[in-house]
């Protein structure tokens, strides 16, 4: 991808060191989030995360090996699990979604501050790195989705970790995403 730092790392074994460390912040200004690394190891990634009006997890997605966990601080959080369900969440109060649910969350009203941790952790920090980085060179949508040759080089990059979309089956994305991919990083020699 022309323009576009992708972190290189393995196949993604729960042993591996995270590509993330504790004091790191990742940004995304398309979807209003702010995160900082509290915690980052193979078992788990954990993140303060600061979102504001508008701020959300972009488009109704899933995790092929992590529990997502959302422990809300201060604001409120609408999560939406599965394709109908979404509960509210406010302080004090924990969602969690188990691996492979299809789900996303935005912030109701005002700002929120949650805490978010991923069980294990694998390479998704990498995969929020490489995404967040898409949205500071300004190549994301007005919504905050990315080109559909960049999602293609991330499913191919992190294809255990990557956000699938809920209805088509994982195998099928990647061998759509196969060719954008190859194409891609031919264009960016």
């Amino acid at each position: 991808m022309r323009g576009c730092t992708l972190p290189k790392v393995g196949r993604g074994s729960p042993d591996e060191t995270p590509g993330t460390s504790p004091g790191e912040e990742i940004v995304n200004p398309a979807l209003h989030l702010r995160a900082v690394v509290l915690d980052s190891s193979p078992q788990i990634l954990r993140a303060e995360v600061e979102a504001g009006r508008g701020g959300n997890g972009g488009p109704l997605h899933r995790h092929l090996r992590q529990e997502e966990r959302f422990l809300v601080q201060e604001g409120t959080i609408k999560v939406r699990q599965a394709l109908r369900s979404s509960q509210l969440a406010g302080p004090g109060e924990t969602v969690t979604v188990p691996i492979g649910r299809p789900h996303t969350f935005e912030v109701e009203g005002g700002d929120a501050h949650f805490v978010t941790e991923f069980r294990p952790a694998y390479n998704i920090g990498e995969v929020f790195k490489a995404l967040f980085a898409l949205a500071t060179e300004g190549r994301l949508d007005r919504r905050g989705n990315p080109r559909l040759t960049d999602v293609a080089v991330l499913m191919q990059r992190y294809p255990e970790d990557f956000f699938y979309l809920p209805v088509i089956p994982p195998g099928v994305q990647r061998a759509l995403g196969w060719p954008l991919a190859r194409r891609a990083k031919r264009r960016a020699r």
